[in-house]
C-alpha cells in the first residue's frame, strides 16, 4: 500500500494530484483514496491537515474550524448543565436521574479528597478538574458524529475536532498551569519559591533548578500527549476508511475497518480527557503539599 503525505502549499488546502497520478494503480483505487483523504475542498470527506482551516478573520483574529469546533462543545456543555439544572429539586424526592449525578458528584469530590488530603481544596478545585474533564471528552467525542467535519464554506471545513489543534491543546494547559502555580503561591505563599531557588547547599540549588525545569516542562508535556494523542487518531481512521475502500475497490470486501477503530478513538478520547484531568490534580496537590510533608 503506498501511503501518501499531503503537504500543504500557500493556503494549506491543496492536494498533491501529481502524487495520486505517479501512484501504480486502478482508477478506482485512486478515487478511494481522494474521497477518503479529503482531496479537495469541493468534495467530501475526512479532512486531515495539521495546520486549521481559517473560516473567518475578526481584524487581525483567525476564527479556525478548530476555535469554531471548541464553541460547539461549550454549547454543547452548557445546554445540557442547562437542561439538568432544570430538573434538579431542591424539596421532595429527587428522581433516578438527580440521584445518579448526586452519587457521581459525591464519588468524584470524596475521590479528589483523599488526593488532596483537604475537602476545602477538593471542593475549590472540583470545577477546574471537572470541566477540564468534560471539555476534552466532549470535544474528542464531536468529531465522530457523521458530518461534523462535511461543512465546507468557501474552500475551509468549518467545524474540527479542538483538540486536534494544538493551539487549543496549549491553551488548556496554560489554564492548568497557571491555576497550579496561584494555588501553590496561595497555599505556601513565598514559600512555594523554595521548591524552586534553594540556596541552602550546591546539592538543593541543583535539585530546585531540575524542579524549575520539570515544573516548565510540563506545559510542553500536557499540550502535546493530548494533541498527539488525538491528531494520531485522526489520521488511524482515515487509514481505516482508506483501507476499507481500497479493498472494496479492488477485492469487492465490504468488511467494516472503521467501525472498531472508531470505536477504539472514542475510547482514548475519554482516557485522555481523563489523564489531563488526573494530571493536573495531582499536579496541584505536589503544589499545594508542604516541603516537609
Amino acid at each position: 500500500m503506498t501511503f501518501v503525505i499531503a503537504q500543504e502549499a500557500e493556503n494549506l488546502k491543496r492536494y498533491p494530484q501529481e502524487v495520486l497520478e505517479a501512484v501504480s494503480a486502478s482508477p478506482e483505487v485512486i478515487e478511494t483514496v481522494q474521497a477518503a483523504t479529503g482531496g479537495g475542498h469541493s468534495e467530501g470527506g475526512l479532512h486531515i491537515v495539521f495546520v486549521p482551516d481559517v473560516v473567518a478573520q475578526i481584524g487581525s483574529f483567525p476564527i479556525t474550524n478548530s476555535f469554531v469546533g471548541s464553541i460547539v462543545a461549550t454549547l454543547l456543555l452548557a445546554i445540557v448543565a442547562f437542561v439538568l439544572g432544570r430538573k434538579i429539586t431542591k424539596t421532595g424526592t429527587p428522581g433516578k436521574l438527580q440521584n445518579f449525578f448526586e452519587g457521581l458528584f459525591d464519588f468524584i469530590l470524596s475521590y479528589m479528597e483523599d488526593v488532596l488530603e483537604s475537602r476545602k481544596k477538593a471542593v475549590a478545585v472540583f470545577p477546574l478538574i471537572a470541566t477540564l474533564f468534560l471539555f476534552i471528552w466532549i470535544a474528542n467525542w464531536l468529531e465522530f458524529i457523521p458530518g461534523f467535519g462535511s461543512i465546507i464554506i468557501g474552500e475551509a471545513h468549518l467545524l474540527r475536532g479542538a483538540n486536534t489543534d494544538l493551539n487549543m491543546t496549549l491553551a488548556l494547559t496554560i489554564v492548568a498551569f497557571v491555576t497550579i502555580e496561584a494555588l501553590g503561591f496561595r497555599s505556601l505563599g513565598l514559600g512555594y519559591l523554595k521548591k524552586f531557588f534553594n540556596f541552602s547547599s550546591p546539592i538543593n540549588f541543583f535539585v530546585g533548578l531540575i524542579e524549575l525545569v520539570s515544573e516548565l516542562s510540563r506545559l510542553v508535556s500536557l499540550s502535546f500527549r493530548l494533541f498527539g494523542n488525538i491528531f494520531a487518531g485522526e489520521i488511524v481512521v482515515l487509514l481505516a476508511i482508506t483501507l476499507q475502500g481500497l479493498l472494496w475497490s479492488v477485492a469487492k470486501i465490504p468488511f467494516p475497518f472503521p467501525v472498531p477503530v472508531i470505536m477504539f478513538e472514542m475510547g482514548v478520547g475519554v482516557l485522555q480527557a481523563g489523564v489531563f484531568a488526573l494530571l493536573t490534580l495531582f499536579f496541584i496537590k505536589m503544589a499545594t503539599e508542604s516541603h516537609d510533608h
